[in-house]
């Protein structure tokens, strides 16, 4: 059974490409969310989030946090793998909804 997160992942994958360009997006922001979007497909949110607080997001530093937290407390058996899930999946959808 799928779980959130990996639908999630799946449904962001079939639409990486499909991103609607704005008419404020140049093709360096264009370019940069596409990566943020390849980095959480891979499931590498750890590298998404920093790549978001080295670019000044001021937001991202706090999700980062969230992340890093929930990282330890499931590793330490803290909190279950379904709220580990959730945890990743709030925060790939924050990400992806960033302005």
């Amino acid at each position: 059974m799928p779980t959130f997160l990996s639908r999630l992942l799946a449904k962001i994958r079939s639409q990486k490409s499909q991103l609607p360009p704005s008419g404020k997006e140049d093709d360096k922001s264009l370019a940069f969310r596409e990566q943020l979007q390849k980095l959480i497909s891979e499931n590498r949110m750890d590298a998404a989030l920093e790549l978001l607080v080295k670019a000044g997001n001021k937001d991202a530093i706090l999700l980062k946090r969230q992340y890093e937290d929930a990282k330890t407390h499931f590793d330490k058996g803290r909190i279950t793998y379904q709220e580990w899930s959730l945890t990743q999946a709030r925060i790939a959808y924050a990400i992806t909804n960033m302005e």
